[in-house]
């Protein structure tokens, strides 16, 4: 975007008092355009919220997408008198660095009373788990140890083994990546359920977790449950797409837990357990071979690239962020291609730079 038409752009943040009541000036931005779409807009955003949601994270780092979004809620509240923390549970994040898990347990897990099964008492403790490998049976995990390639692989060869590893865990999804999967959680000193629903509903997936036959349409009559939304927030390693990674690409080392991300997604669209993710990755990050063109079957995908001076702040660290949805569970009502939602977005949160 050019010096020029920035100037067209609406003022962005500018002082401290202003940083204050960003995430305000966000919502104003989507909910006080006046423009024909802006209640359907408002009516869209609040059904979702009025159901619970479960909220999930891998590649959590300090699990910066529940700060995003605790700020968004509390603007919400003092904005439009909408309540949507009681609505949200963060239900676990997943992180292999110790540190990382230090400072998500320090600062969240004691803290969150919503991640608790119906009818438990509180612990205050919100799941942390370990490593995306973890939650994959032992001999899945050997068999990828045993199928890596050599430290001093070519490219070429480690591209081709990156490939191999994700084919064999596609065509074994269905015992690799079973229903009610469990990880060691550091919070709870044991094996939690993976999955954000048999975790907090272990009584209403019990034909998952013990086998035998899903409640009938009988028992469903008699007693109606408005399913939770389910939503994961990941932010894929991207050091194999840029140059602190060397630009490897598929070649980088994180191909291999990427894959098991990637996998994840799916078998949980098809079991019906998550409705919906947003990832983020570098904006070099090759999002139609990596995601959207193995995941067509079971998910829509967007993606916009962005970067904070196009939101107001001075800094050039342009990202990729896709949305995927289930398409069993959910549809997408906005444009279409590429380019078209890109503008969309922009049109709603690109302001100029005034600090």
């Amino acid at each position: 975007m050019s010096p020029f038409s920035r100037q067209a752009l609406p003022p962005g943040v500018a002082t401290s008092a202003d940083l204050d009541v960003w995430p305000e000036g966000l919502l104003a931005s989507i909910f006080e355009v006046g423009d024909d779409e802006e209640q359907a807009r408002i009516v869209r955003f609040s059904s979702h919220f009025k159901r619970t949601v479960l909220m999930s994270s891998d590649y959590s780092g300090y699990w910066g997408d529940r700060e995003a979004l605790t700020l968004l809620a509390e603007a919400c509240l003092r904005m439009y008198n909408w309540d949507l923390q009681p609505q949200i549970t963060w239900v676990r994040a997943c992180d292999f660095n110790p540190v990382c898990r230090q400072v998500i347990k320090d600062a969240y897990g004691p803290y969150d009373h919503r991640a608790q099964p119906i009818g438990a008492e509180p612990s205050k403790k919100a799941c942390i788990l370990v490593n995306l490998l973890h939650r994959i049976p032992k001999v899945a995990s050997d068999w990828i140890d045993a199928a890596r390639p050599a430290k001093q692989a070519s490219v070429q060869e480690a591209v081709a083994a990156h490939q191999d590893i994700f084919e064999w865990l596609d065509a074994n999804k269905l015992w690799v990546f079973p229903a009610d999967a469990v990880s060691q959680c550091v919070t709870c000193g044991q094996e939690c359920f993976v999955q954000p629903l048999l975790k907090m509903y272990p009584e209403k997936y019990q034909h998952l977790i013990s086998g035998g036959d899903p409640p009938s349409k009988k028992a469903r009559t008699e007693q109606p449950w408005t399913r939770p939304l389910v939503i994961n927030c990941s932010g894929t390693t991207c050091t194999g797409w840029t140059p602190a990674g060397k630009c490897l690409r598929q070649a980088d080392p994180s191909e291999i837990p990427h894959a098991v991300y990637v996998l994840d997604r799916m078998r949980s669209a098809q079991l019906e357990l998550e409705d919906a993710f947003i990832q983020e990755n570098s904006a070099f990050y090759d999002y139609m071979v990596k995601i959207k063109k193995p995941l067509e079957q079971t998910h829509g995908i967007i993606k916009v690239v962005w970067g904070p001076i196009k939101g107001g702040f001075p800094v050039r660290r342009e990202r990729s962020y896709m949305a995927g949805w289930n398409k069993k569970t959910m549809a997408w009502v906005g444009p279409e291609t590429d380019e078209d939602v890109q503008a969309h977005f922009a049109s709603f949160c690109c302001t100029r730079c005034g600090l």
